[in-house]
């Protein structure tokens, strides 16, 4: 032990490195415990905690069958951008709005159930405009998408539709 390091900075150390060396060699199955223990015990210690977490959370989603468990891995997905948001939304790179796009574009996909996905939709609405011109082309893509599916199920979006078909072109 290092002069000055305490177990528990040696304990996040170990496993913040654990699951990052898991997570490069594709093993997420090993990587899943230790990166429990950081994002638990030390949510604001570092960034690959969000970043790393969303692609262990992915792939735990798709090896679990049972819906119940699935939808509680999905559930700490969506979570897990709400810390992001939390701890590092005034990353410079990756700011709140680009996690907004993130957990829209997760939520899209992990919710094939909600129709309308109006929550994607209002996310995705408030990452372009936070983002402008910086805006991911899938985080455009998908909102005049959602924008157009909410406009044929129901007429009084027409002009919000024109709106949003505007501003994705922008």
């Amino acid at each position: 032990q290092e002069a000055g390091q305490s177990d528990e900075e040696k304990e996040r150390l170990e496993n913040t490195s654990l699951f990052q060396e898991y997570v490069s060699s594709g093993n997420y199955a090993d990587a899943l415990k230790p990166w429990e223990i950081v994002y638990e015990k030390w949510p604001a210690s570092t960034a690959y905690i969000y970043a790393y977490g969303s692609r262990i959370l992915a792939w735990q989603i798709s090896q679990t069958t049972d819906e119940a468990a699935k939808k509680a891995w999905v559930d700490k997905l969506r979570k897990l951008y709400d810390d992001r948001s939390t701890y590092f939304g005034t990353n410079a790179r990756q700011p709140k709005p680009w996690i907004l796009g993130m957990k829209a574009l997760d939520y899209i996909t992990y919710h094939p159930e909600d129709v309308l996905k109006k929550d994607a939709y209002g996310w995705l609405d408030e990452a372009i405009t936070g983002l402008g011109d910086r805006s991911e082309l899938a985080f455009i893509q998908h909102f005049i998408y959602l924008s157009s599916n909410i406009y044929l199920n129901d007429p009084t979006h027409a002009e919000k539709f024109i709106q949003d078909y505007l501003k994705a072109n922008e």
